[in-house]
């Protein structure tokens, strides 16, 4: 027999993403009825989830947990990178819950990936991990997510409790010539650069744009995912150019967090640009920039780096809220 199913979602800039997550008696837990609709197709957050809501059978869920993309801590809630805002009592309300718990996105996937089964993860920089230290969670998607886990009897495994960061929004470090000069293209139209407006959806267009200017080629308007198809398939050498220069900005972002967090217990890397350049990544400078650290390098030399493949993790993380 199963418990009555929970309403779950992670919902960023782009795209809202609805499950049921389902408790059995005997057996695993589930996250079943997965669906993603686009944000932009939607006026309130309150729609969207009718609209998922309307799209099941049965008697629909009296609770629910979302994970959302942006500070919380007030009952009134503004996205980061989205339009879409709402009073907690009030979205409650409209969807007829008993319960209703917001979560940041990136403290939802923190706490998600603990419960992910080997084959959601990829194995990106083998190393050792310190059960004393925490464990950090970033990535780059709509926005620059980041999380750190730490837990009871000093080990972040253990009743693992997350704590969710603005870290994406730190002021961006070019470290070579070439990066200098993306940021000073950026600087342009921007008053502050931060890490998020290059590792992210709109980051990968920011490079690409900036790199088609900085060799006087003629800028063509790419999408996120039309920089990463035609870097994956070689059909473009400023495409190729842009993703690797991502990476090797993720290689030195992931190295400042595992120094500024002390983060030995290891880094997850979610959100969903990275499990689609894995084979670039690999390649790439990532992980010189994560280790050459100077004087300080032995410190992350031995940091584990997992890539979450799953788009599951954020639904796990707000269920564990219920």
């Amino acid at each position: 027999m199963s418990s009555e199913p929970l309403l779950v979602a992670d919902i960023g800039g782009t795209n809202a993403r609805f499950a049921l997550f389902v408790r059995e008696e005997t057996g695993p837990s589930r996250i079943i009825h997965k669906k993603t609709l686009l944000a932009e197709n939607f006026a309130h957050i309150a729609d969207a989830a009718h609209a998922y809501l309307t799209s099941l059978s049965g008697t629909p869920p009296t609770r629910a947990a979302f994970a959302v993309a942006g500070p919380t801590g007030s009952e009134d809630f503004q996205f980061t990178n989205s339009p879409w805002s709402f009073n907690r009592a009030a979205l409650s309300a409209a969807l007829n819950l008993s319960d209703l718990q917001i979560v940041n996105d990136f403290e939802a996937q923190a706490l998600g990936v603990l419960h992910l089964p080997q084959d959601a993860l990829s194995t990106l920089k083998k190393g050792t991990v310190n059960s004393t230290a925490p464990i950090a969670v970033l990535g780059p998607g709509t926005g620059l997510g980041l999380s750190l886990l730490v837990g009871d009897n000093n080990d972040a495994r253990v009743n693992a409790r997350a704590i969710a960061t603005e870290g994406g929004h730190m002021a961006f470090a070019p470290r070579t010539d070439k990066e200098i000069e993306v940021l000073q293209f950026i600087e342009r139209e921007l008053d502050y650069v931060s890490y998020e407006d290059l590792l992210s959806g709109r980051g990968l267009v920011n490079i690409h744009r900036a790199l088609c200017a900085l060799s006087s080629t003629a800028s063509v308007e790419l999408t996120p995912s039309k920089i990463t198809e035609a870097a994956l398939e070689k059909t473009s050498p400023i495409a190729q150019q842009t993703v690797e220069m991502f990476c090797a900005i993720l290689g030195s972002f992931t190295g400042d967090i595992i120094l500024a967090c002390g983060a030995k217990g290891g880094v997850y890397i979610a959100g969903g640009i990275t499990p689609r350049i894995l084979p670039i990544l690999h390649e790439s400078e990532f992980e010189k920039r994560l280790t050459s650290r100077g004087s300080i390098s032995a410190y992350v030399n031995d940091v584990p780096i997992t890539v979450v493949m799953s788009d599951e993790a954020a639904f796990w993380g707000a269920a564990s809220l219920l």
